[in-house]
């Protein structure tokens, strides 16, 4: 609480805030005739050394530091000119574990960072790093392949906002039982990618919907409602996050409006024909929505999406043949119906 108080306006800063005053310091020190590396060790001196003797001292008695990071992907984006900045930025993150167990003194440290990252920034911040091997890292795919453990999520939740509830009488008294001829529990599961977030993120707009209604349960109008507002926020994430690396992708998509759930070869080519020349090709473009989760792989009678890098590595040689072998491969589209009406 010493040190806060003693340095409150940097303390309290916003990150930005913090790099700011950094900048400032620095380049008052060099404008009064310090080298770079003068004012960096005043910094380090005034700023960095305190607050590691305190953490020290408060650390010593627990032994152990756990870090949680996330919210990175809200200021990441290629298109900036300081993307070498963002990447550098990031790597100085995930190299900081090997480091602060040093800094803080700690005779028998358990230090442990998790950084969340989506895989494509992961993706690029490894794939410019000129020693990835000196960074000791535990990488961890996380995926949500079985729709009942994703669904135990839901339930826990509401189970842990009263405790009056059983899984039994969530499903049967605040939801309706079936939408569209299916099962609530399947309909959801079958309309969401399989990601905790955006289960939560549908029931959570379902039951605003259905309070607006003023209806006492969520009926399935209410569901497929919150569906289609669900399939709006997918977009809006698809184009922000991936722009920069299809310009079109907004175009292109649009370009399925009012077409057919399943397409064979020659109706997808035609499907996308306007954008082949500028946006580097029919194969180019099949594989980005593929590897966005537009489009699936028809095999047998399940559809196969590319939900991680790890699926995509496995399935896009999949589909470069069913393409190279158009005569033999259909492509199934993730819901795009209601994407297009979104």
């Amino acid at each position: 609480m010493k040190h806060v108080d003693n340095y409150r306006e940097f303390v309290e800063a916003d990150f930005a805030g913090r790099i700011d005053h950094i900048r400032k310091l620095i380049t008052n020190s060099v404008d009064s005739g310090d080298s770079p590396k003068a004012a960096l060790n005043t910094i380090a001196r005034d700023f960095s050394k305190p607050l590691v003797t305190a953490y020290s001292i408060l650390f010593r008695r627990f032994q152990q530091v756990v870090i949680l990071v996330d919210n990175l992907d809200k200021a990441w984006n290629l298109g900036d000119d300081d993307v070498d900045v963002q990447r550098r930025l990031v790597y100085g993150l995930l190299e900081f574990q090997n480091t602060i167990g040093q800094d803080l003194s700690l005779a028998r440290s358990d230090i442990r960072l998790f950084v969340f990252l989506r895989e494509d920034i992961f993706t690029e911040v490894m794939k410019k790093t000129h020693e990835p091997d000196k960074v000791q890292l535990s990488v961890i795919r996380i995926a949500w392949p079985d729709g009942e453990k994703l669904l135990d999520v839901l339930d826990k939740r509401f189970l842990y906002s009263s405790p009056e509830l059983t899984v039994e009488s969530i499903w049967n008294e605040l939801f309706c039982p079936d939408v569209v001829d299916k099962p609530t529990r399947n309909y959801l599961i079958g309309h969401i990618m399989p990601r905790p977030r955006d289960l939560i993120y549908v029931v959570h707009s379902a039951i605003e919907i259905c309070a607006s209604r003023s209806h006492h349960r969520i009926e399935a109008d209410d569901l497929r409602y919150a569906i289609k507002e669900y399939y709006q926020f997918l977009l809006d994430n698809l184009f922000t996050e991936y722009g920069i690396y299809m310009p079109l992708s907004r175009e292109l998509i649009q370009a399925f409006s009012g077409t057919r759930t399943r397409q064979n070869y020659y109706r997808l080519r035609r499907t996308v024909r306007e954008y082949i020349r500028s946006s580097g090709g029919f194969i180019s473009i099949i594989e980005f929505l593929f590897r966005v989760s537009f489009i699936g792989i028809e095999h047998g009678t399940r559809v196969k999406y590319a939900y991680t890098n790890e699926e995509a590595k496995r399935l896009v040689p999949v589909l470069r043949r069913r393409l190279k072998w158009y005569n033999f491969g259909r492509f199934f589209l993730l819901s795009i119906r209601h994407f297009a009406q979104a």
